[in-house]
């Protein structure tokens, strides 16, 4: 009889981790339109930490495959917005709200019903970091950008990269 630390670990599935961040993504899109940030915060900060774990589970099975560890994402659609993203987040760690900012600002399509929108602060605005790796890329594809097409982007990037893994997810 094996116990607890003996038995195997049951890993969750991919699609549990494509589920968790398309179900805080569509929460905070669905509260879009509230001026509240207490109220469209929490679903962002859920979905941009679920976007870290696949990044790391897509990263971790890219792992046998040495030349491609760690810049995987280039081979697919919203893979630059990734790569913008690891550096936000070694940037702030858990603490995404160093990364963005709600503002009353952007052209109509860009704004909510309310005229807020939640956007990507500059590099300069984020916490120093011990490098600068992939900061190029935060600068073109993130800084200043709205938040709801980094979503997006990163949906079709996962999405891609489960495809060609061959990994379980919703569609």
């Amino acid at each position: 009889m094996l116990d607890a630390t003996t038995q195997p670990r049951e890993r969750l599935p991919f699609g549990a981790y494509m589920d968790g961040f398309t179900a805080a993504r569509d929460r905070f899109v669905s509260q879009h339109d509230r001026e509240s940030l207490e109220e469209t915060f929490p679903p962002l900060f859920e979905a941009l930490n679920w976007a870290t774990a696949i990044d790391l589970r897509i990263t971790q099975r890219w792992r046998a495959d040495p030349p491609f560890r760690g810049h995987w994402p280039g081979w697919y659609t919203g893979g630059d917005v990734l790569l913008g993203t690891r550096y936000a987040r070694n940037r702030v760690h858990h603490q995404w709200a160093d990364a963005v900012d709600m503002a009353f600002s952007g052209s109509a399509a860009e704004r909510s019903a309310s005229g807020f929108v939640w956007r990507w602060l500059t590099s300069a605005q984020l916490p120093p970091g011990r490098d600068d790796k992939f900061r190029d890329r935060y600068d073109a594809d993130l800084a200043g950008h709205v938040v709801t097409d980094t979503l997006q982007r990163l949906s079709c990037c996962f999405s891609e990269a489960a495809d060609h893994l061959g990994l379980d997810h919703a569609p």
